[in-house]
């Protein structure tokens, strides 16, 4: 301030105490300033001539910023002068000096942007985290750049590929998995997207990959996305990292995922509706919660349903022994005849359905509607992060730390959401076809003369699940049939 009083006072002219800004405890990367924001006011009523500053970054140190302030804002409405720097926006030579002295501050930068990217680029050919988020199952070692596993959470990754591989579904692994209070990586705690990126993440058998960078065109036409990204990374360095996966596991997990790709969750894959069972898709151990298939009889008189964890892991995992096929095929029938088969309990059952389904409705478009408010949040919070990097009060590799993570929470929250998008397109038309529900109800009477696939039509129009299980050397088949939307 004694700088700027003296620079005043050798012009001739008179300080002001009422018009001297001052913004201590604020940083110089924002123009939300107290003091600032005063002076704004001021020059927008027509109260200042000239501003004087010791030295243009105490105006502002973000370019964009100070280019936005003198040259839009100011412009025909007062100019510039500092105390330390030939700048005066009043005279030619001045302004154009500000001109320059503006564009090498712009030049300095995007060379410290390159000069901080290449480092990374060289860190991860080195072996070293290059500043990315780290993968859930890894740390940050005592080293500069340094990538450990951290022994906890790599057992629950390993966990969750073992039980991936053992024929659970990741939506019954993320169940357990929260159940037990296991953290997660992200706030929300475990989800199908969360697991479904994690069973995808290479770096998990020892690959570490880098450099999808993001760029502002250089002349960047109307209309065209304002930045560009490399199709591929830049650098990938296998055995780079520790490993938690086999490489043997983590194939194998990629095939088992492209083989179920053809349907998950409640609606059965396009295997299980060709599949010649009638349960295939819907039926799942009644004790450890894992699927069951079915296996053809070989060299025994019938097929027999089996749990997955069981056949891969062996009985120490899961204690449920095979079903015979016929037994509990028959016992599934036998209810759902009981339950749409009689025409006195069929239309009460049908209402009961629909009330579960209208239900069920109202609950997914409330659900919905708090995951596009939180989406919203996240733009939110995505262009809160983006104006303080602009205003250099972030460096480079936190805003893009914190728009990875914004970026991560994103997708998972859009996952769930076109999820529930989905089941809402599909509860309206069922509650919308109640002629084609009481259709499907009525085939039930006749459901001997039904050809297999049709059976399976009508099964799961009724049918959400199968729990069932046997204990071994018993005869006794337990058995428990959810219904889809309705109370039992």
């Amino acid at each position: 301030m004694e700088g700027c009083s003296l620079f005043v006072k050798s012009q001739g002219w008179a300080v002001n105490p009422d018009l001297i800004f001052v913004d201590d405890g604020y940083s110089g990367g924002s123009l939300e300033r107290p003091a600032l924001a005063r002076l704004r006011r001021l020059v927008r009523d027509g109260r200042v001539d000239c501003v004087v500053v010791f030295k243009l970054d105490r105006l502002s140190r973000n370019v964009v910023d100070t280019v936005n302030l003198v040259l839009r804002e100011w412009d025909s409405r007062c100019y510039i002068k500092s105390a330390r720097e030939n700048i005066d926006t009043f005279d030619p030579a001045g302004k154009m000096f500000f001109y320059t002295l503006v564009s090498f501050a712009e030049w300095e930068r995007n060379t410290i942007r390159d000069r901080t990217f290449s480092g990374r680029v060289r860190r991860a050919q080195e072996g070293r985290n290059p500043g990315r988020k780290l993968p859930y199952g890894y740390g940050v070692g005592e080293r500069r750049g340094e990538i450990v596993v951290v022994d906890s959470a790599a057992a629950v990754v390993r966990r969750v590929f073992r039980e991936f591989i053992g024929g659970h579904s990741i939506r019954s692994i993320a169940f357990r998995l929260n159940q037990e209070g296991l953290p997660s990586p992200a706030s929300g705690g475990w989800s199908a997207p969360t697991l479904s990126r994690l069973l995808s993440n290479e770096m998990y058998v020892g690959t570490l990959s880098f450099g999808v960078v993001t760029r502002m065109p250089a002349d960047r036409p109307a209309g065209t996305p304002r930045v560009v990204k490399n199709e591929k990374p830049l650098v990938v360095q296998e055995g780079a990292v520790p490993v938690i996966v086999s490489a043997e596991d983590f194939a194998l997990v990629q095939s088992l995922k492209r083989e179920k790709s053809g349907g998950s969750g409640r609606i059965p894959g396009a295997r299980a509706l060709s599949s010649v069972y009638l349960l295939s898709g819907v039926l799942e151990c009644g004790l450890c919660g894992s699927n069951m298939r079915a296996r053809p009889p070989y060299d025994r008189a019938v097929s027999l349903y089996f749990c997955n964890t069981r056949f891969h892991q062996g009985p120490s995992a899961c204690d449920s022994s095979y079903v015979r096929q016929p037994v509990l095929d028959e016992i599934v029938v036998a209810e759902l005849k009981q339950r749409y088969g009689l025409p006195e309990q069929r239309a009460a059952h049908v209402r009961k359905y629909l009330a579960g389904l209208d239900s069920e409705l109202r609950g997914t478009e409330e659900a919905l509607r708090g995951l596009q408010e939180k989406l919203a949040g996240l733009a939110e919070e995505e262009a809160h992060v983006r104006k303080h990097f602009r205003q250099q009060a972030l460096t480079l590799d936190e805003y893009r730390q914190m728009s990875e993570d914004l970026k991560a929470d994103g997708e998972e929250l859009r996952g769930r959401e076109q999820v529930l998008s989905t089941r809402l397109e599909d509860l309206r038309a069922t509650i919308g076809g109640q002629a084609v529900l009481l259709d499907a109800a009525r085939k039930v009477d006749h459901w001997d003369e039904l050809d297999p696939v049709e059976q399976k039509n009508v099964l799961r129009f009724f049918v959400d699940r199968v729990r069932a299980f046997k204990r071994p050397k018993s005869n006794e088949v337990n058995c428990e049939i959810t219904w889809k939307s309705a109370s039992p």
